[in-house]
């Protein structure tokens, strides 16, 4: 059953007002997550969505969802973000988020004012548990927030008075769906004494990234590793060829569309191909397989990681220093 007020208030006291009486509708401790949101801007309907989690925990009587649930279901399910969803895919993604309601509205102009309209429906059964509509005022705060086209979200939050700015997400990006491709370089040494089939001191690498899932990426690329090694008064010299493949496993975070932060695990393979010039001048070459244990950190275009590597029957290091570009940026669309 609905509830209508004819009356206008400001748009903080709508959301209060509706918020409070979804708190009191479900059941105590129920699961609830906000899974979209029509405005006429994506600052509008970002501000909602805040306020309303904010809102949210302050009661303190539901179990609120935050955005990085959302981001999560969304990327799981390889859906893009939109405004609206229809009831059936919006339950699907509450149902991938672990919530039993999700919350789906709308803030829409009316004549001389506008009207926030949310709906509470099951995940399970559909059925719409809790409806509000209140009328809001066109004031200062929602013209702000619906701002003129083309000015961008981070620009109108900053117009924005400081009390109507959201407390824990004043400057929302767009969802982050952690999935990239991108392309690197890398500089390398290695810190073990070199034997045979071990890389020498010096290195470089090229290597593409693609991350087809959430906290997974896959790479690909080919080590170029060179030394001159003296041993027993005999020198030698040692140039290697490696080609790879490796699976990796992190946690990454974005601070801008093309900046992940983050570190990962991984381990691969592949086959080296090393050639040996002794003092002689006579020379030797031999393709052995290779397994690779990677740890590593992205800090926006840095890169940073730690390698042993093994023919099986000698182990060797390697510490790198690069740069990754990624291609494809979060919130990708």
């Amino acid at each position: 059953m609905g509830t209508a007020h004819a009356q206008t208030v400001r748009l903080e006291e709508a959301v209060q007002s509706t918020t409070a009486e979804i708190s009191y509708r479900l059941e105590p401790e129920a699961r609830i997550a906000i899974v979209s949101m029509q405005a006429g801007s994506y600052t509008m309907s970002n501000h909602l969505i805040g306020r309303m989690i904010n809102d949210f925990v302050n009661i303190g009587r539901l179990t609120v969802l935050d955005r990085q649930e959302l981001d999560r279901a969304l990327a799981e399910l390889d859906l893009q973000m939109e405004p609206v969803f229809d009831d059936t895919t919006a339950r699907s993604i509450g149902r991938f988020m672990g919530a039993h309601s999700i919350i789906v509205g709308r803030f829409n102009p009316l004549v001389d004012f506008y009207y926030l309209h949310l709906r509470v429906l099951n995940v399970e059964t559909g059925v719409v548990q809790a409806s509000s509509i209140v009328n809001v005022q066109n004031d200062e705060t929602v013209s702000f927030l619906l701002g003129p086209v083309g000015r961008t979200p981070t620009a109108q939050a900053q117009l924005l008075p400081s009390a109507f700015r959201l407390p824990a997400e004043a400057e929302l990006l767009e969802p982050s769906r952690i999935r990239f491709w991108g392309l690197g370089a890398s500089f390398s040494s290695s810190f073990a004494e070199m034997r045979d089939y071990a890389s020498g001191p010096f290195g470089f690498t090229l290597h593409a990234t693609l991350a087809p899932w959430n906290n997974v990426f896959f790479m690909i690329g080919c080590d170029f590793f060179w030394a001159d090694h003296e041993r027993g008064g005999e020198f030698s010299s040692t140039f290697s060829v490696y080609p790879f493949a490796h699976v990796a496993f992190g946690v990454m975070t974005f601070t801008d569309r093309f900046l992940p932060w983050g570190a990962y695990v991984g381990i691969g393979g592949g086959f080296m191909r090393t050639s040996f010039r002794f003092g002689d001048d006579t020379t030797e070459s031999r393709t052995v397989p290779a397994m690779d244990f990677t740890v590593g950190f992205q800090a926006a275009v840095i890169s940073l990681s730690y390698t042993l590597r093994t023919n099986f029957s000698t182990i060797s290091d390697r510490f790198s220093l690069g740069v990754t570009l990624n291609l494809q940026p979060r919130g990708n669309r």
